[in-house]
């Protein structure tokens, strides 16, 4: 998923690069006149290309599934040293136990389970005779890079869903025995998941209209300093 941004700044560069030239189309200017044009447009230019990007959807912690694996609601994970500074979506796998309709809501908080709270998704679901996927959205919460964040289950109804417990070990996942604060006692080192973060990422179309308006600042001035 790619979010375009629009960019005003990139008409206010123009702008300002034509009348720069029929300013200097008047009279012969100066080196220091020349220099100034240059700089004026080189800085504009590189804030244009500064705020002329994209915001992308990455997988940022990832955990492979392990089919056929299972455990209970009661038990949290947490993740530690997360790599990005918002938290997007959580996807987990859940494997069916006692079937049913069932709610879970997945609580996010930083540090312990007890921590402070970055934010609840809640997923609906039916407990059928087949594993889901299920993803929980956060709505890109901040997080500070580096966090440790905790998740718990609550789950309500008559369906009773167990978890992916994944192919591990795994990085910086964490599987606990409960969720007794801080942080409860080492279960494994793997909890299926596939986590999502927002990632600015550079505008390649506007990258190169940035590389194409400043190579013409460069030419234009230096075209200005030979007349």
């Amino acid at each position: 998923m790619t979010l375009r941004r629009h960019c005003p700044i990139i008409d206010i560069v123009r702008s300002i690069a034509y009348r720069e030239h029929l300013q200097a189309a008047k009279h012969a200017p100066t080196v220091l006149e020349v220099a100034l044009v240059y700089r004026r447009v080189a800085i504009l230019a590189v804030f244009a290309g500064l705020v002329a990007a994209q915001v992308s959807a990455q997988v940022v912690v990832n955990c492979p599934f392990n089919p056929g694996s299972g455990d209970n609601s009661s038990r949290g994970f947490y993740v530690t040293n997360y790599p990005a500074s918002t938290l997007g979506t959580v996807t987990l796998d859940m494997t069916p136990f006692g079937a049913g309709a069932a709610s879970d809501t997945l609580t996010a908080r930083l540090g312990t389970y007890n921590g402070t709270v970055i934010g609840t998704a809640t997923v609906n679901f039916t407990v059928g005779s087949s594993p889901q996927h299920l993803t929980y959205n956060f709505g890109n919460a901040a997080v500070a890079p580096g966090s440790t964040i905790t998740f718990t289950h609550s789950i309500t109804g008559p369906g009773v869903p167990d978890w992916d417990t994944g192919t591990g070990p795994c990085a910086n996942v964490v599987e606990t025995s409960g969720t007794t604060p801080p942080l409860d006692s080492s279960f494994g080192n793997s909890y299926g998941l596939q986590i999502t973060a927002t990632v600015p990422i550079p505008s390649l179309s506007e990258f190169h209209l940035l590389l194409l308006m400043a190579s013409l600042a460069f030419f234009g001035a230096f075209a200005l300093h030979r007349r």
